[in-house]
């Protein structure tokens, strides 16, 4: 998570009153703006200041489905990348783990928030083209992938193909 300085700091005057959501539109524009700016530190307080509302817990995890789907389509409108599984597969594992580490660092592992990034991921990697893609990198990988790596990073690259195994409804 980056660290927070003054010019990041959430502004007084933007930052809503502990369970107030009288404008849920400002709350969701306000959200949505710490997710595509990256601050995640103002999201985190955020969510703490909200999380016992509900209405304003739901409306903090659809921004966040929308900054899911937004990530993935940074990543898939690149041609050349989604066409090679030596350098989707690798982008779509670190966004796995970065979304992993925001429903972590900044909403506690809340439930509603693990669904969200759980069926968000799934929906997104939906078409079987990502389960092939993941195959030949699987392939590649026991081929030629893992030559001069040590058992420790071979593991972890293991581990993290199953970890986004995980989020394919077509498996």
């Amino acid at each position: 998570m980056s660290a927070e300085s003054p010019a990041n700091a959430p502004s007084t005057l933007n930052m809503p009153k502990e369970n107030d959501i009288e404008n849920p539109e400002e709350l969701t524009k306000e959200v949505s703006n710490m997710f595509n700016e990256k601050r995640f530190e103002d999201l985190k307080k955020t969510f703490l200041l909200y999380k016992s509302s509900p209405k304003a817990t739901e409306l903090i995890s659809k921004c966040f489905r929308l900054y899911i789907n937004k990530r993935f389509d940074d990543i898939i409108k690149n041609q050349d990348i989604v066409e090679d599984p030596i350098k989707l597969i690798p982008q779509l594992i670190n966004l796995k783990k970065e979304l992993d580490n925001l429903t972590e660092e900044c909403f506690g592992n809340e439930m509603i928030f693990k669904d969200a990034n759980r069926a968000t991921l799934c929906q997104c990697m939906s078409d079987p083209i990502y389960a092939n893609q993941l195959s030949d990198y699987i392939d590649f990988c026991m081929k030629k992938g893992f030559e001069g790596k040590s058992q420790e990073e071979i593991d972890n690259t293991l581990n993290d193909i199953v970890s986004l195994f995980m989020c394919f409804n077509n498996r």
